[in-house]
């Protein structure tokens, strides 16, 4: 028993530093706002590896709805205006 506690801990060591290491990634090839809600929820995800978009809200004080819109802003890639089925992600 005390070995599998040991090993959970060990494996949620390892998951926070390599979710930090992720949101320090991020934040290289990205500028965010400051204290804009993507910026807000990398500060999170390595407390949280798991979260539900209404958990995650609740932690960010904003609505489910206006967290999903504010994570995901749906566009076109410049490079494909014509092609409407390609879409890139852009966190906002």
């Amino acid at each position: 028993m005390a070995d599998a506690v040991t090993g959970t801990v060990e494996e949620l060591i390892r998951t926070r530093h390599a979710l930090s290491e992720l949101s320090e990634l991020w934040r290289e090839r990205r500028k965010f706002r400051k204290g804009s809600t993507s910026a807000r929820a990398l500060d999170e995800f390595h407390h949280y590896p798991v979260v539900t978009a209404k958990r995650l809200a609740e932690f960010l004080e904003i609505s489910p709805p206006k967290l999903i819109k504010r994570l995901f802003n749906w566009r076109k890639p410049a490079s494909s205006r014509s092609e409407p089925a390609m879409r890139e992600i852009v966190c906002t």
